[in-house]
């Protein structure tokens, strides 16, 4: 039986990070605001790894790979926070796995849609379309995804920023197309 350690260092962990994860990465004001909380405040979220057993269905060659906690990981070693990292270790399937990563890192941060896609129609081939909403994204959104359209619909472009004014108050609100509906920028005319 492995034993599985309740903390590990950020270096350690670094080894584990998931490619298929589907967040983009942190804009350099974003990464150094969360170098700067880890010095303030600790690491105060675990990090999430699946053992990745071949019990589970994983191959027997599988590493234990991080489902939460990219960003927090790779902003520990760049501080050179010498601390070891909470782990809360997970024993999951590869549809489990992308569900988690989904919901935990769904409420935060930009995604690569096209990543995201390719797992929610993964998860959609594997079951039945209500256990999607384990993953956090509401009916609607995985549908998108499904059939190949922009999450929303309304969004007009995957790579632009838009302007939309207000019709009461005459405000612009700059909205990143890239699915950062709840990021909108205001500033008065």
């Amino acid at each position: 039986m492995t034993d599985y350690p309740r903390m590990l260092p950020a270096s350690k962990l670094a080894t584990m990070l998931n490619p298929e994860n589907p967040r983009l990465p942190m804009d350099e004001d974003d990464f150094e605001t969360l170098k700067g909380s880890l010095g303030e405040f600790g690491l105060v979220e675990n990090v999430v790894v699946n053992k990745r057993l071949k019990a589970r269905g994983w191959p027997s060659n599988a590493k234990p790979t991080v489902v939460s906690g990219h960003r927090r990981i790779e902003a520990a070693v760049a501080s050179d926070y010498e601390q070891d990292l909470d782990v809360k270790w997970v024993n999951l399937n590869r549809a489990k796995e992308a569900k988690l990563n989904l919901v935990l890192n769904k409420l935060g941060g930009e995604f690569d849609l096209d990543a995201v896609e390719e797992i929610i129609r993964y998860l959609h081939e594997q079951g039945p379309e209500d256990d999607l909403s384990l993953t956090g994204f509401r009916p609607e959104e995985i549908a998108d995804f499904i059939s190949g359209d922009v999450p929303g619909g309304d969004i007009p472009s995957l790579d632009a920023k838009t302007e939309i004014e207000c019709p009461q108050c005459g405000a612009v609100f700059e909205v990143d197309t890239r699915w950062q509906r709840n990021r909108k920028k205001h500033r008065e005319n």
